[in-house]
């Protein structure tokens, strides 16, 4: 049945890979730049730290910590092309993490844990939506390898060593990918090993023990040596030195209070059907509840996990170890949340907090296993399991489309925007490099972006000035004094005639900002 509902979750990914291709899916904004960094692989603008952080600040600009996500990438992105290869690459990572919680899970505490494993992970991927199942944007992708890092320290703090450097990889990838997750990371982990050295659930040779703590030793090692290599050998301060100092110097963080409310939102059922994939904005202090209701309802959940513990203990102490890496994720997590900036004194984005909807996913899976019988016959945990099964599948067949609002609009115009720029990049490919200017409209917009990524793939090189540009595409694409040749895009009425000494890279009359056209002045 477990190995059922992970086919049926797996073809939900798969059918919404497809639907999404089919639609024409387009790699616009931070998609457009992780394929640009994924085809960086092995070149000489090789990325050693993640994408740059919307975190950053002038002065102090920085990157997610590192490069894992794209070298995972590479292969797909140059196979496919960008946006193809974002999108299929996204889907293999979360269809191997679909069948590492299953299989982990089915390992360390039997098929009845296996199936509620999987329940949850349905559960899981109906929340995130069709789209976000392909999404290769960074505060997404990690999802479900966030899960399957949760019960691989699952299986550790059980006394299984041998996934340890499992645990080790995928913490490094969700910790590298997004700086939502690395005290999460470290917390789970750190739980994992502390419960797994002290309490294992059978005895462990030392050998197999040490045998394991070196190999994730050398696991962490093997991920860690681009970052590290950047923070030593790079010119001026390394990302780490930065990304420490744009947390010390954080002026309005979320704080308790509000980061209470923000958790408390998560824990109500009603929030599973809006779990904010739709938005950038998603937490308000008006849209919250209150900090009374907020405190009732964590201190709930909390109890429940506990009480839930207290009962498991005799009859599935692996059911305890799973609630005690669900506490460690919760206490990571809000030490995390109090920390983060809050957008405008009143906001909080949800890609910070990723790692939430999985915490809520997995709390759930812990307390249906601490209150499934012990004694229930076979015939009646048969039935039941059935049951879920046929329900969860349904629940998967059903799963909504979420995909970022503020997107949307946009995937025509980029579409016919990146394909004309593809087609023309030979008007400009003599007159390399070739300055990507990101002064011509809002931040915001996508457009430059996807003409970055377009002239890449055809081979233009391409540079940039501004100092959180450089930290996104590579200190090596940082342009000279004697870079003059520049392309630009332009909206509304400045799109509708070339200026003089330029050529027209695309020019789409129809987007959500009015006529668009793309320019290059080759001096």
């Amino acid at each position: 049945m477990s190995i059922a509902l992970a086919g049926g979750a797996s073809v939900v990914i798969l059918l919404s890979l497809v639907r999404g291709l089919a639609r024409g899916f387009v790699a616009i904004s931070d998609d457009a730049q992780i394929a640009l960094r994924s085809r960086d692989v092995f070149t000489e603008h090789h990325p050693l730290v993640g994408m740059a952080s919307s975190g950053s600040v002038p002065g102090n600009e920085f990157n997610h910590p590192g490069p894992m996500l794209f070298d995972l990438l590479t292969v797909p992105v140059r196979l496919f092309g960008d946006s193809v290869g974002v999108a299929v690459g996204a889907a293999l990572i979360n269809l191997i993490a679909i069948w590492g919680i299953v299989l982990t899970a089915r390992r360390v505490s039997g098929e009845s844990a296996a199936v509620v494993m999987a329940a949850g992970v349905c559960a899981l991927c109906w929340i995130m939506g069709s789209e976000v199942l392909y999404s290769v944007w960074n505060p997404n992708v990690v999802m479900l390898a966030f899960v399957w890092l949760c019960v691989a320290a699952w299986a550790v703090a059980c006394g299984r060593w041998g996934y340890l450097p499992v645990a080790a990889f995928l913490g490094s990838l969700c910790a590298q990918s997004q700086l939502g997750y690395p005290i999460v990371v470290a917390a789970v982990l750190a739980t994992a090993l502390a419960v797994g050295w002290w309490r294992p659930l059978e005895p462990v040779p030392s050998t197999r023990r040490t045998r394991s703590m070196l190999l994730g030793s050398g696991v962490l090692l093997v991920c860690w040596a681009q970052p590290l290599w950047e923070q030593f050998r790079s010119e001026g301060r390394g990302n780490v030195s930065r990304t420490i100092a744009a947390g010390s110097e954080t002026s309005a963080p979320v704080g308790f209070e509000f980061g209470l409310r923000i958790l408390a939102d998560a824990l109500l059922p009603t929030s599973w059907f809006r779990p904010e994939f739709d938005t950038v904005f998603s937490f308000y202090t008006g849209n919250v509840p209150g900090v009374a209701l907020s405190a009732v309802v964590v201190v709930i959940a909390a109890s429940a996990g506990a009480l839930a513990a207290v009962r498991a203990r005799r009859h599935s102490p692996s059911t305890v170890r799973l609630l005690t890496i669900v506490a460690a994720l919760f206490v990571g997590g809000m030490a995390t949340l109090v920390r983060l900036p809050a957008q405008f004194g009143v906001a909080m984005s949800a890609y910070n907090i990723r790692w939430i909807w999985p915490g809520v996913v997995l709390l759930l899976v812990g307390l249906v296993l601490a209150l499934w019988p012990a004694n229930s016959s076979s015939w009646l945990r048969g039935r039941a399991l059935g049951a879920c099964t046929v329900g969860v599948l349904l629940l998967v067949l059903t799963v909504p489309t979420h995909g970022l609002a503020t997107r949307r609009p946009y995937l025509d115009a980029v579409s016919e925007m990146r394909a004309q720029v593809s087609r023309n990049a030979d008007l400009v490919v003599r007159q390399t490099p070739l300055r990507i200017r990101f002064d011509t409209l809002g931040w915001t917009l996508p457009y430059p972006y996807a003409v970055a990524a377009a002239l890449d793939e055809q081979g233009v090189d391409i540079v940039v000035r501004e100092p959180f540009m450089i930290r996104q595409y590579g200190p090596r694409r940082e342009a000279e004094r004697g870079d003059v040749a520049t392309v630009w895009v332009q909206t509304g009425k400045s799109a509708q005639a070339v200026p003089p000494g330029a050529v027209r890279l695309a020019y789409v009359p129809d987007t959500p900002d009015g006529p668009l056209a793309v320019y290059a002045d080759v001096g």
